[in-house]
């Protein structure tokens, strides 16, 4: 924008910026804001620059981005720590229990075993698995990069599906008893694990969030209380490739970067692109300049400068085309 203004004195189109650092915890505060605030926030449509190329020099435009439920589940047993060699064989321990309870939320075809979780997924359409299969995906790269041999995931489904079109369920941290060195033979009183659900269109995160805690509930064995806390959430968000705003997005990418992008899918989730285009009508266009080894959430993330000032070059021609109509 500053660009923009200093080059024509003018900006093409009407913009209004809405600035957040709540992305990483799903947005709690932001998602009530834009319920409340959607007058001031009215607009024609949304532009978020998160997200990432394909590959390096091929530009992608995402279609659809997953949502989320984040739990915390904590199991009870005694009132207190115990010591095993006086009360093991005769009292719960909340690790087993909750151990009990992670190994029965999947079955042995890694898929979820909570009731209805799959009933509202639906599959993506030939033209798009066709695109995808245009790709160039090699699972044999993917695996290396990895440093795995095989992909553990939902049978029946190749990478990039359960990537982008499947829902998920992840453990995130267990803890609980005695971790640090040495020897202590403890029972501990309570165990505590952190597990997400990435979602898929017309799943409802509230829907999951009900049907998951009576699964726990169920899974629970005898002897052992169990809570289960929602830390975040977010709703998927489904695009069409056919859009306007989509298409100027198109041509502000090949010509900055000299081939059209591709259209894909993303797994993560960015929980106010669905409160734009849910409460404010704004559909976002979500054009990001990131690659894929960037190492999001580890060590030594970065990010890639010469797409950093090409990027800004394809908003401001995204923003002229706007303009132009």
């Amino acid at each position: 924008m500053e660009s923009l203004l200093k080059a024509a004195g003018r900006l093409p189109l009407n913009v209004k910026f809405f600035i957040e650092g709540e992305e990483e915890i799903g947005s709690p505060r932001m998602i009530p804001f834009i319920k409340k605030h959607r007058q001031q926030l009215r607009a024609d449509l949304s532009l978020i620059c998160d997200g990432s190329f394909f590959a390096p020099e091929r530009p992608a435009l995402v279609t659809a981005l997953r949502g989320m439920v984040y739990t915390e589940v904590e199991v009870h047993g005694a009132d207190r720590d115990l010591h095993s060699g006086i009360f093991g064989g005769a009292a719960p321990n909340p690790l087993e229990g909750l151990a009990r309870i992670i190994a029965g939320l999947k079955d042995r075809k890694s898929r979820v075993t909570i009731p209805r979780y799959y009933a509202p997924v639906q599959p993506p359409g030939e033209a798009e698995r066709s695109s995808w299969n245009q790709l160039g995906f090699r699972d044999e790269a993917y695996l290396e990069d990895l440093g795995v041999e095989v992909a553990p995931g939902e049978e029946g489904y190749s990478i990039l599906e359960r990537r982008w079109a499947r829902p998920t369920l992840e453990i995130h941290g267990i803890a609980g008893g005695y971790t640090g060195p040495g020897a202590k033979t403890v029972i501990p009183a309570r165990a505590t694990a952190k597990i997400s659900m990435r979602l898929v269109t017309d799943q409802r995160p509230q829907a999951v969030l009900r049907a998951f805690t009576r699964k726990v509930q169920r899974l629970t064995p005898p002897g052992f209380r169990v809570e289960v806390r929602q830390l975040g959430s977010g709703a998927p968000l489904a695009l069409s490739p056919d859009a306007p705003a989509l298409r100027h997005a198109a041509r502000a990418l090949q010509e900055v970067f000299g081939r059209p992008p591709v259209f894909m899918r993303e797994g993560g989730t960015v929980p106010v692109a669905a409160e734009f285009m849910n409460v404010l009508q704004a559909p976002p266009v979500l054009m990001g300049f990131g690659l894929p080894d960037d190492n999001l959430h580890s060590p030594n993330e970065k990010f890639h400068l010469p797409n950093f000032y090409r990027g800004i070059e394809t908003v401001i021609r995204f923003m002229e085309l706007l303009g132009e109509g």
